[in-house]
């Protein structure tokens, strides 16, 4: 249960991060307009980092699932596990089957759909 809890609070810490350095610079921005110092370098960095919330979001969102396919497959490769960390929500279920559980699926498909296809020729030579 600890541990659930400080992965819990592991992610709550990166999304606080991700929220303090998108809002840093908007913050110091209003800060220096009030005082009236108008800082042009404020604003570029502002202009960059204010739009990145949602994607260091989704980069953050992401994470958990990006850690459970390093834990799970060691010899995928540092691309791949990338990849197949973002490209989940877009993928179904059976996609993330290791490969020798598809193959065992895929003889146990083919046992069936032979069994099926003899009985339906059966069935047709009876009829």
């Amino acid at each position: 249960k600890l541990v659930i809890t400080n992965r819990v609070a592991t992610q709550g810490l990166w999304y606080l991060a991700a929220f303090y350095i998108t809002w840093f610079f908007a913050t110091v921005s209003t800060i220096l307009e009030n005082l009236g110092l108008y800082q042009y370098w404020v604003l570029v960095i502002l202009a960059f980092t204010l739009p990145l919330q949602g994607f260091l979001n989704w980069i953050i969102y992401i994470r958990p699932r990006f850690i459970s396919y390093r834990a799970k497959h060691a010899e995928w490769s540092l691309f791949y596990l990338v990849y197949r960390a973002f490209s989940a929500p877009f993928r179904s279920e059976a996609d993330d089957v290791d490969a020798t559980t598809r193959q065992a699926i895929d003889s146990n498909k083919t046992t069936k759909s032979g069994m099926k296809s003899n009985m339906s020729g059966g069935n047709l030579a009876a009829m």
